[in-house]
């Protein structure tokens, strides 16, 4: 039984060997300049030999496979010889280890016009984009309010009651879902919670950076998780809607220890044990931004508010 089970483990090592194939020196390094598509090494075909021994291979650019493209090639190119190319790589990588100053110089002259760019050249069309975004549904949510298509506002609910109609209709601006509701006096209150369309959208981002991260220092992905629950809850953190964000976090909690879990096959990560890790690096929401009565009240404890 172990010799069979040693036989199989050898066979599967040749089998990985085998699927692995040939490693090539610039493959995926070096670009085409005509289609800007990258060259990928491929040796000689057994039906290109003819019979003769020929052991080298080709750099041969992406854009010049017609299956790719549907039956269309979209680059003339032609293949060149990796032993070659490999050779004239080597040689100017050896030039510039000879001349460290040349490499240092241009080191600092790429990274004095990223940080140029960067400060002279902002991403102005992203942000007109989104102007224009908004604008466009704040005009559709006034002119669908004028028309009555969405009857919302503070007699909304007795209107539509008189009408034999269920509740007030809602709608989503700025991240939002806006609902009609009431306080606890009774009086009409407009009810803001995140959209449940971009939560979903933020949870699936979330969930697949923590497998790119999967195997770094905890203590690196629990900080970088820090920083994106706080700014997501600076946002929409508002009242009323703190027990929906208490549900994004525990969907948090659980993306990250089922993350942590799957570091090994042997993890027995508890919940006992990661609660007190979830509590030290995911916040819990709070009020970020109060109603202006409570934000801008005067706490004189029995004192005038002038002094």
């Amino acid at each position: 039984m172990f010799q069979s089970v040693q036989e199989r483990l050898a066979e599967n090592r040749r089998a990985r060997q085998r699927r692995h194939g040939a490693v090539y020196l610039l493959q995926g390094l070096t670009v085409c300049g005509h289609c800007h598509y990258a060259y990928y090494g491929k040796k000689v075909s057994k039906a290109a030999v003819k019979g003769q021994r020929r052991d080298y291979a080709y750099y041969r650019c992406i854009g010049t496979d017609a299956y790719r493209f549907g039956g269309e090639r979209v680059c003339d190119n032609q293949q060149i010889r990796t032993n070659r190319l490999d050779e004239l790589g080597w040689q100017q990588v050896v030039e510039l280890l000879a001349h460290p100053g040349r490499l240092k110089n241009e080191y600092e002259r790429r990274q004095g016009i990223l940080e140029e760019k960067a400060q002279t050249n902002p991403d102005t069309a992203a942000l007109e984009r989104q102007r224009l975004q908004l604008e466009k549904g704040k005009s559709r949510l006034i002119d669908s309010y004028a028309e009555g298509i969405i009857e919302f506002g503070r007699f909304a609910e007795r209107n539509r009651r008189k009408r034999g109609l269920g509740k007030p209709e809602t709608f989503d601006f700025l991240g939002f879902t806006h609902c009609c509701s009431a306080n606890r006096s009774g009086g009409f209150q407009i009810l803001r919670l995140t959209v449940k369309k971009r939560m979903r959208a933020t949870l699936l981002a979330i969930r697949d950076e923590l497998k790119r991260r999967r195997h770094e220092p905890v203590r690196v992905v629990g900080q970088w998780l820090n920083r994106v629950v706080s700014g997501y809850f600076n946002y929409h953190a508002v009242p009323g809607n703190l027990i929906r964000l208490g549900g994004f976090r525990l969907v948090v909690c659980r993306l990250w220890r089922q993350a942590l879990r799957r570091r090994s096959q042997h993890n027995r990560l508890q919940w006992s044990r990661y609660g007190r890790l979830a509590d030290l690096y995911i916040p819990r929401p709070r009020n970020a931004h109060p109603y202006p009565e409570d934000r801008f009240a005067s706490r004189t404890q029995g004192r005038s508010r002038m002094q």
